[in-house]
């Protein structure tokens, strides 16, 4: 599964497709955890659940997910 990120996603974005393409998930996330207050937070989350289970931490991964699905819940 691949996260397309909006046209106009910041560059450290883009650095994190990057990261997650090359399976660097640690890097990733690590990355990942200084764009928590971005607009792209829907996308932030999903990368950060793919991340986790690249590592293998799927309880981390689900918790993840579903704290991006509360936040799509609590915006509707």
């Amino acid at each position: 599964m691949i996260v397309a990120a909006p046209a106009d996603a910041a560059p450290d974005l883009a650095n994190v497709r990057e990261l997650y393409a090359s399976a660097s998930y640690a890097e990733a996330l690590e990355v990942l955890g200084s764009l928590e207050s971005t607009d792209n937070t829907e996308v932030v989350e999903q990368y950060r659940a793919l991340c986790l289970l690249g590592l293998g931490r799927t309880a981390d991964a689900e918790r993840a997910l579903l704290s991006a699905c509360r936040r799509c819940r609590a915006a509707a």
